[in-house]
């Protein structure tokens, strides 16, 4: 899996362990994750509490290992970092957000934010719908069923309202939902896929 492999192509150019999260270390913040967790955030959280698996993020559902190495803090040298990484040297000459977005472009080939200001344009133009439960948790089933033939373990609410093709309006309620129907399954906060997923059909 891809994402594995940037783990380990990147953790030998991390300096020294300086801490690592445990669960009553994310307590406090708790309430904030429940609210609006990232899905970075959210999954050191999970790991910090004790999560260890696969975890499918983002639209496209990329798989991210959830490890002990989750929950640490490693210190890098900036110098260092900024050498490795040709976008960020360019736009340490600029600005503004456009100049960034067009350094981005050439060098890269994109920029993340025209990806995501298509993709609120696509979600604008959907009409407006309610949630139906019945239809929601049909779908889940399957998503659950085919994400653990790829191997994963545990998902966002993010990827998972995207999943089951649902907009982020949506994600709220999909997750209270979820959370009310199958509360054995909700592992702060992330969601856990189970290894028998036919038995919650």
């Amino acid at each position: 899996m891809k994402s594995v492999g940037r783990i380990v192509d990147l953790r030998p150019l991390l300096g020294a362990l300086v801490h690592t999260f445990a669960a009553e270390g994310v307590e406090a913040i708790g309430s904030i994750l429940e609210w609006r967790p990232s899905e970075a955030t959210a999954m050191l959280a999970a790991t910090a509490r004790g999560a260890r698996g696969i975890c499918e993020v983002r639209d496209a559902g990329l798989p991210v290992p959830l490890t002990d190495e989750g929950p640490t803090v490693h210190e890098v040298d900036l110098d260092d970092a900024v050498s490795r990484n040709s976008r960020a040297r360019a736009i340490m000459t600029t600005a503004t957000l456009d100049e960034a977005e067009a350094y981005s472009r050439e060098i890269c080939g994109f920029s993340g934010i025209d990806y995501e200001r298509n993709k609120a344009a696509w979600l604008t133009e959907r009409p407006p719908t309610k949630l139906n439960p019945d239809a929601a948790l049909s779908r889940l089933d399957q998503f659950q069923s085919e994400a653990r033939t790829r191997g994963a373990t545990h998902t966002t609410f993010r990827h998972l309202t995207e999943a089951l093709n649902l907009s982020g309006s949506h994600r709220d309620a999909l997750r209270q939902l979820l959370i009310s129907s199958r509360p054995e399954q909700y592992t702060a906060p992330l969601w856990r896929i189970p290894s028998d997923v036919s038995s919650l059909s």
